[in-house]
């Protein structure tokens, strides 16, 4: 009844993007074998007709008969159901809801509970639709308690259905689990095994999302058991991939490939040709991440040829450029260069710009490890007319650059100064002083090479004094605070070292003139002994509050750690919410699909038939990357600057941006929780640039030196007054991770005028 419902009103109802994932990812494949509409299913030989009009979609008949029953009818029950199916009928939302409303109103009058139940949730739904959620919500939670009184069980279960997809875009996780929790206990396991089915679905996803794992792997391992029991190895298929997914986003590759391998004789049993690509794929993905690449390789060859001769011709793109990147990291360049040439010729075949400038790039790297800089530059070349094409102005002065080193690599200074030239004037124009810094440093090196010292030199010193203007200052504050850390430090110690030597003294003074006074008088023995062990109270008072003043910090880093780690949990949750409960039901749609032999269909179905396989696969490569957007592999398997580069080019690419990445220093000496910081405090950033500063241009900077990184992003947007923000979410989770590895963050803003961010981290 619901799936149904949903996919109709949404032809005629413009929702945003997530909301429209949402609402597939809990309506799909729920309630099998359910009506679209609600029928009271009155004896009534006229209302019998009008049900059965209903359900063969002929609204035009219905809406005429029931205007015809309104015309005649007295009666408050016979009133309150015709305008209930004519609102079920109705052509306009404002229709239906007016119809709704009225048939409240009869069934009120007449005491006709049933009716009345239905016809709120009935006008509930539409405010759903119409995105008027708060309304939607009050509207189900007023059908619920009278439906479950009628015995409606299937206008229940809808209705709390309805209220977790509400809960859901109200990011009310635990309502969401409620909500599915009351539909699931409405349920006859035994007769309703495929709906009892789904809600368990739903309920593994939600307990992911809301981080409670344990009760997820419950509610995986409970529909894991349901598909045995039935002997349904399709669904059987997509639990052990939901699973394994879940593992492998928490890092626990064997339990995660454990499930793959369960998965797998299932896939080759039924000659699924979608899952078993999926599956190679993903089998691969996981030996690569635990640097195994020789155990991956043969995965990623299987779900080639499969996607071969399925000509599946992005899927075929995309495992050359997966293979041609793992031999790029064994350092077997001609095989690399092979995978990557057919990658490229593949992407091209798609007319897919963005993916052919990558795997460009990617070639051009590789001719220029192998030392043939005539074919890197042909290559360069080719990527910089692609760029143009696309009017990505950074992108193309950023393979300009590349080909000016590649020239003076060459011999070729002359031509080297010409692109150099052109690139500073670009950056002149744009006022982007890295980028004038860099053209800088190229023209010092082309003029070298020609012999031309004098320009080289004072092309060096615009370079060195525009490097200056964009480092020293930060570094040299850097280097203050920490020499007033330290000398604070110093003084601290010398007073306490000073404080202890007086104490002693003290200590040894009292002992002389307890003596001399015990000699004097008894009683005075007994007012310096008081004295004494008062003075020994105190100081152990002292050193307790010091001692819970340590624990407290100890226990502030705790939280501060446990914080931490959580909000990457929680994007691992999230993004293993998206590929396994959407990627999942988008699996098995597809499955459902795949099953429909084309060459039975005419030829106006036949199209259908491709265009929704075709929108089925880009919505699962969308989840796809999605998820990996949420919890980059680039980041694990080939570093920070790799992931870093990733990230920009991913913004470039989808938000139409300026974003420039230099990079300075060797990544090697970097442990994982520096990484893995850095990167979400870049995309953090970049982020809220893009989100709230409106930025068009963003500079990136990542200095890596011996002791110390130090990350710069800067933007040209509205900027803001950080006294007034600084308690926000974004900055505060910023200062959360920067405190958790004892760095420090300046911000450089004011309205209007962009904003520097300066973040500086100790390496050791």
């Amino acid at each position: 009844m619901l799936i149904h419902g949903v996919l109709r009103r949404l032809k005629k109802t413009f929702l945003c993007h997530s909301l429209l994932l949402l609402v597939i990812s809990l309506a799909t494949p729920m309630l099998y074998g359910q009506s679209e509409y609600y029928l009271i299913k009155e004896s009534s030989g006229q209302f019998k007709a009008i049900e059965n009009l209903l359900l063969q979609e002929q609204t035009d008949s219905v809406l005429q008969l029931t205007a015809d029953i309104l015309a005649a009818a007295k009666r408050p029950r016979t009133r309150g159901t015709a305008f209930f199916y004519q609102g079920q009928a109705a052509d306009s939302d404002i229709a239906a809801i007016n119809c709704f409303k009225s048939a409240q109103a009869s069934f009120g009058k007449a005491k006709f509970n049933t009716g009345l139940a239905m016809a709120v949730a009935k006008e509930a739904e539409i405010h759903f639709f119409l995105q008027d959620f708060g309304k939607a919500d009050s509207l189900f939670a007023s059908a619920a308690p009278l439906a479950e009184q009628e015995r409606l069980l299937e206008v229940a279960i809808d209705i709390y259905q309805y209220q977790a997809m509400v809960a859901t875009q109200q990011n009310q996780p635990a309502e969401v689990i409620l909500s599915l929790k009351k539909a699931s206990s409405l349920i006859d396991q035994e007769k309703q095994v495929d709906l009892y089915r789904d809600l368990t679905n739903q309920l593994a996803t939600s307990y992911q999302a809301n981080g409670k794992l344990d009760s997820a792997v419950f509610y995986f391992e409970e529909l894991i058991r349901i598909s045995q029991a039935q002997g349904n190895n399709t669904t059987l298929l997509s639990d052990y991939a939901a699973l394994s997914n879940l593992y492998k986003e928490r890092g626990d590759h064997e339990q995660a490939q454990a499930f793959l391998f369960k998965a797998l004789p299932i896939a080759e049993a039924a000659q699924d040709s979608f899952q078993l690509i999926q599956l190679y794929t993903d089998i691969g993905e996981i030996y690569a991440a635990q640097q195994l690449p020789d155990a991956a390789e043969p995965y990623y060859q299987k779900a080639l040829s499969i996607a071969s001769d399925l000509e599946r011709i992005f899927a075929e793109a995309n495992l050359h450029l997966q293979l041609s990147k793992l031999y790029q990291q064994q350092k077997l360049q001609a095989q690399s260069i092979r995978y990557a040439e057919i990658a490229l010729h593949l992407y091209q075949e798609l007319n897919n710009r963005s993916k052919s400038v990558e795997t460009l790039l990617l070639l051009s790297a590789l001719y220029q490890t192998q030392l043939d800089y005539d074919e890197a530059k042909v290559i360069l070349q080719e990527a910089l007319a692609v760029r143009d094409e696309l009017e990505d102005q950074q992108g193309t002065l950023a393979i300009k650059k590349s080909l000016a080193a590649l020239e003076i690599e060459q011999g070729n200074p002359q031509e080297a100064l010409t692109i150099a030239e052109e690139c500073l004037a670009a950056y002149q124009d744009m006022g982007d002083a890295k980028g004038m810094r860099d053209a800088y440093r190229l023209l010092s090196d082309a003029y070298a090479k020609l012999g031309a010292f004098a320009k080289a030199y004072t092309t060096q010193g615009q370079f060195m004094v525009l490097n200056d203007s964009l480092i020293s200052i930060e570094r040299a504050l850097s280097i203050s605070e920490s020499n007033a850390r330290y000398d604070l430090a110093q003084q601290e110690k010398t007073l306490a070292q000073a404080n202890e030597e007086i104490q002693k003294q003290r200590v040894t003074l009292l002992r002389r003139n307890n003596q001399i006074l015990a000699l004097a008088a008894g009683f005075v023995l007994i007012v310096l002994s008081g004295l004494f062990l008062f003075y020994v109270y105190r100081k152990n008072k002292l050193l307790s509050k010091r001692q819970i003043e340590v624990l407290e910090k100890e226990k502030e880093s705790q939280k501060l750690k446990a914080m931490i780690q959580g909000e990457e949990k929680e994007r691992k949750r999230f993004a293993q919410e998206l590929h396994d409960g959407l990627g999942a039901v988008l699996a098995g749609v597809k499955m459902s699909i795949s099953k429909i032999k084309p060459q039975t269909l005419d030829q106006s179905t036949q199209s259908a038939y491709q265009k929704a396989s075709d929108l089925i696969d880009n919505a699962s490569r969308t989840v796809r990357e999605i998820a990996h957007n949420l919890m980059p592999y680039a980041l694990e398997q080939q570093g920070l600057i790799f992931a870093m580069e990733d990230i920009c080019q991913n913004f470039r690419a989808n938000r139409a941006v300026d974003i420039d990445l230099i990079h300075y220093g060797d990544e090697q000496d970097l442990n994982d929780s520096l990484k893995i910081t850095t990167f979400r405090i870049a995309q953090e950033l970049l982020s809220n640039s893009l989100k709230h500063a409106k930025a068009t241009s963003i500079i990136v900077q990542l200095t890596i030196e011996p002791n110390e990184l130090m990350l710069i992003i800067e933007d040209d947007g509205v900027g803001f007054e950080p006294q007034k923000v600084k308690s926000g979410i974004g900055l505060s989770n910023i200062q959360s991770r920067v405190n958790y590895l004892n760095g420090e963050m300046t911000i450089d803003t004011h309205p209007d005028q962009g904003s520097t961010f300066t973040i500086v981290l100790p390496i050791n």
